[in-house]
């Protein structure tokens, strides 16, 4: 897991993160539109919209992702 935290605006559409404040996972819709990022979020199957570029608790997911 990438040690450092990101904001959405630093990510591919399609990227899978997870807030270290906590713990939910999202997978990246939409990095950056006009300020603002569209992510998936994993645990209710909802797009929520964030701040693009000024949220940096965010942590990418690398390597295999099971999810159930």
């Amino acid at each position: 897991m990438n040690l450092k935290p990101i904001s959405p605006c630093e990510l591919n559409p399609g990227d899978y993160i997870v807030s270290f404040y906590t713990g939910i996972h999202y997978k990246v819709i939409e990095p950056d539109k006009k300020g603002m990022a569209k992510l998936l979020n994993l645990d209710t199957n909802e797009e929520e919209d964030w701040n693009s570029c000024n949220n940096n608790h965010f942590n990418k997911l690398e390597g295999q992702l099971e999810i159930f």
